[in-house]
């Protein structure tokens, strides 16, 4: 059903349209009463005497007694209108009531009442009979509307004779049925032509109804000002009305409609879902999309992708606001997508990248470590050279994901700062590069994993050069883009992306200082998981470590390195040549609040504990000092805090370790605490607490997990890295466009051009020539504009054996020949004699390979009379 009204306000001196669509289902054509088209003219007196004269055009209506539902799509305002159908009554009169206070309006068509329900002003029309019962309540309302003219269109939908209905979609309806609708409407003239172009074409019909209508209205115009409409009851002649005011209503498709007054005390305003909403919702599907869940199947993981993208592609700046959001994306939802990286399903697997790609695009200011572990697994892939189709396929489509994170602009230099130079972080973006370098090797043909990986290269590489050239612009001008005499930060130009604040910003020197202090670090560390003793010994000897030993910096850094080797940390402290460092050690950890064996497993994960007796009740005698000095010294004593940690490990030994189980029957919850009775001081310990250690021992062993395999290690690990991202390692540095360009291009540049020299090698095709020769091109105008002489020397003369020109094998016909026959050298010669025309300054040893190929193309007579006369 369509229901269109048109609105004039005298007071603004325009009118206003509102169109109301519908869709509804109805009887078959042989069932549908066909009703005249009829016009009426009906007139009345507003309060000024005024003559009102309006067209009604009505057309086939459904049956009576028919289910009608009334949808909103397309209504100013933002209206919600809802229509129903109740038991028929036989009358031939159209009439509308009209309540502006309680914003509702009743239809009642041939017996039918509909009702309906609007949060503004509702604007109506009733026939001459209709108008006429109810003219005298139209007089004294408070407010004004200014529309008398509405046409109901009902479409004409039908079933397939089987007595079941079909159901239409508004759309479809609309659509299939627009040759069935007359269409009564009047606009400004604006409104009318708009309508005009966007409008389908109409049948002659619909037309005549048209035209018939805008001349009532032209009439209308001139004659009136405005119509008062007071507030009316309930039509007493529809005993069929059963909708009552304040009552709820749903419609025959579900919908519930619920009426909203102003101004009554007991009615809660209508306000946007909260972030408790959210937050439930976003849980539900970072749960869906757990592949370690049984229960989720791979088309749920599916859908739940899809659905975390649109979210995210909408709202992911507004997750770093909500700290319960924030929770959720670096817990689950980030462990999850990197478990999902071993999906076996295409699909999922690509979602699953591009999910990521969304979620460290945009938060990546709160998922340091989050991300690192993300690229180096997601790295593990691209080297994957299993041959099945599915797996080229996957390592494709991962190649993919990393050329679209290294178009990110900024991206590359974020990595090299917060990775490559952070002490104990991988060198995520100089590991990336000589990966994607491998990748772009071809062995026999250029495949499609070899471009994407050289495209990732090129990609660093165009944006250096781009920041170079910008800075080359901006220094030829004496002032700013902006005309202000200040210039903007290196190589932040004319590039569109994220953009973040970048605060603590290192300089030059200190990013030089901690790449040096890191190589240190690793070669200490390396020394230190072979023979601690010796490990010690090198980092003093190379400034990391002070000299005497300071045993609050030797525990800081067992603390704070993770790539130290967990056995030879225990191994150390349990000496007692060391009790300092142990002390200092232990002292590092905070167990208030902390029940004995909780503080036990925390402790126990970031060191093997030894095997002998001796070293065990050294190291387990710090911690029980300790523990009972941060827990208020809950016991009599700290021998007691000692007696009971040891029983603690006595305890693990015998509910997991199979040799004990084998020998003896596991002792119970009794025997536990039999074991340890009078030990506190002569007293016993809480019956409770000993009966909580018990059994969270026995369901769960205390274990080393870093040495363990599968889900305890993963949890283990994902662990490490929460505590580590809660710290302050855990800050994310952004830095502008282009500041340590040279830097990347120190790393990049060796691996880049031996990845464009074999793949200019090995290819047949002219475009990967031209990418190559620009990839060249790049490299040697960024290497000048550094001054970075050896690396300009080494691209030209790699440049010079691509000529062929060099060969002194073949006769000087045979090489002029080939060359001629040859783009390939042709396109390095031209390439060649181009940079050293342009960079001829730079150039240094490399002049010597561009002199041999001018004396070979003048032997060959290929070179110009010019240069020869």
């Amino acid at each position: 059903m369509k229901i269109r009204t048109g609105v004039m306000d005298s007071s603004r001196g325009k009118k206003k349209t509102r169109n109301a669509m519908s869709s509804f289902r109805g009887k078959s054509p042989n069932d549908t009463r066909e009703v005249e088209e009829d016009e009426k003219t009906f007139s009345t007196d507003n309060s000024d005497k005024q003559d009102v004269s309006v067209s009604s055009s009505i057309i086939e209506r459904p049956q009576l007694g028919e289910d009608l539902s009334l949808e909103s799509s397309d209504i100013g305002d933002e209206t919600l209108v809802s229509e129903r159908a109740s038991t028929p009554v036989k009358s031939d009169s159209l009439k509308v009531e009209h309540s502006l206070k309680s914003a509702e309006a009743t239809v009642i068509e041939n017996g039918v009442s509909k009702h309906c329900l609007k949060d503004k002003e509702w604007t109506a029309v009733a026939d001459k009979s209709s108008l006429g019962q109810s003219a005298e309540s139209y007089s004294g309302m408070d407010s004004t509307v200014q529309c008398v003219v509405i046409v109901v269109e009902p479409d004409s939908h039908s079933d397939d004779g089987t007595g079941k209905e079909k159901d239409y979609s508004q759309e479809d309806g609309d659509k299939e049925d627009k040759s069935e609708l007359q269409e009564a409407s009047f606009t400004t003239d604006e409104q009318q032509n708009s309508s005009v172009e966007n409008s389908e074409p109409m049948d002659s019909t619909l037309n005549e109804s048209h035209s018939l209508l805008s001349s009532t209205v032209g009439n209308l115009e001139s004659s009136v000002d405005k119509i008062n409409i007071s507030e009316v009851e309930e039509a007493e002649d529809s005993p069929n009305y059963s909708l009552h005011e304040g009552e709820e209503y749903i419609n025959p498709h579900g919908v519930r409609f619920t009426p909203y007054e102003e101004g009554k005390d007991d009615v809660v305003p209508h306000v946007p879902h909260n972030i408790v909403c959210v937050q439930e919702l976003f849980l539900f599907l970072v749960s869906l999309c757990n592949p370690n869940e049984k229960q989720n199947t791979e088309d749920n993981i599916r859908v739940s992708l899809k659905l975390l993208i649109v979210s995210l592609e909408v709202g992911a700046d507004a997750v770093g606001s909500y700290n319960s959001l924030l929770t959720l994306v670096k817990g689950d939802l980030c462990r999850n997508i990197i478990s999902l990286l071993s999906s076996e399903r295409l699909t999922n697997f690509a979602a699953d990248l591009q999910l990521a790609f969304l979620l460290f695009e945009s938060l990546r200011s709160h998922l340091k470590f989050q991300m690192e572990a993300y690229l180096v697994r997601l790295a593990s892939l691209t080297t994957n050279t299993d041959s099945t189709k599915i797996q080229h396929e996957k390592r494709e489509v991962a190649l993919e994901s990393l050329l679209q994170f290294w178009r990110i602009p900024g991206f590359v230099t974020e990595l090299y700062v917060n990775y490559d130079c952070d002490p104990y972080c991988s060198n995520v973006f100089e590991d990336l590069t000589d990966l994607l370098s491998k990748n772009a090797y071809p062995v026999s043909g250029v495949q499609n994993t070899h471009l994407l990986s050289l495209s990732a290269l090129l990609s660093v590489v165009d944006s250096i050069e781009y920041n170079c050239r910008c800075r080359v612009e901006s220094e030829s001008k004496p002032m700013g883009f902006n005309g202000d005499g200040k210039r903007p930060i290196l190589g932040a130009f004319h590039v569109k992306g994220r953009k973040f604040v970048c605060e603590n910003v290192p300089t030059h020197e200190e990013i030089m200082a901690i790449k040096h202090r890191k190589e240190l670090l690793s070669s200490g560390t390396e020394h230190f998981n072979s023979k601690p003793s010796l490990g010690i010994q090198v980092l003093q000897e190379n400034g990391q470590l002070s000299s005497p030993l300071d045993p609050q910096e030797v525990a800081r850094f067992f603390r704070e390195n993770p790539m130290l080797d967990k056995n030879k940390i225990g191994e150390y402290i349990s000496n007692k040549k060391n009790l300092k460092v142990l002390e200092c050690f232990v002292k590092s950890f905070d167990f208030a609040e902390l029940r004995i064996d909780e503080a036990l497993r925390l402790y126990l994960e970031t060191f093997r504990l030894p095997g002998e007796a001796i070293p065990i009740s050294l190291v387990l005698e710090q911690f029980a000092d300790h523990w009972h000095s941060c827990n208020g010294k809950p016991f009599a004593n700290s021998d007691a805090a000692f007696t009971l940690a040891y029983a603690v490990i006595m305890l693990n030994v015998d509910q997991h370790n199979y040799n004990a189980k084998k020998q003896s029957i596991p002792m119970t919850a009794e025997d536990f605490m039999k074991n340890l009775k009078g030990v506190n001081g002569g007293k016993d310990f809480e019956k409770e607490m000993l009966e909580s250690i018990y059994n969270a021992i026995k369901k769960e062993e205390i274990v080393m997990p870093a040495e363990q395999t599968g889900i305890v290690r993963e949890n283990y690990l994902w662990k490490v890295l929460l505590r580590r991202g809660a710290s302050k390692e855990g800050t994310f540095i952004h830095t502008p466009v282009g500041l340590f360009d040279h830097e990347l291009f120190t790393l990049i540049r060796r691996p880049t051009v031996a990845a464009l020299c074999l793949v200019f090698d090995r290819s047949d095709y002219p475009m990967i020539y031209e990418l190559a020769i620009s990839g060249f091109k790049k490299c040697a105008m960024i290497s000048a504009h550094y001054s970075m002489s050896n690396d300009f020397d080494s691209l030209v003369i790699s440049l010079c054996k691509f000529t062929t020109l060099l060969s002194s094998s073949e006769s000087m016909d045979m090489l002029a020949a080939s060359f001629g026959e040859s783009l390939k050298a042709q396109l390095a010669a031209k390439s060649v004699f181009g940079l050293a025309h342009r960079h001829g300054d730079i150039l240094r040893d490399g002049w010597k390979n561009v002199l041999d190929c001018i004396i070979q193309l003048f032997k060959c007579k290929l070179l110009p009379k010019e240069l020869v006369e």
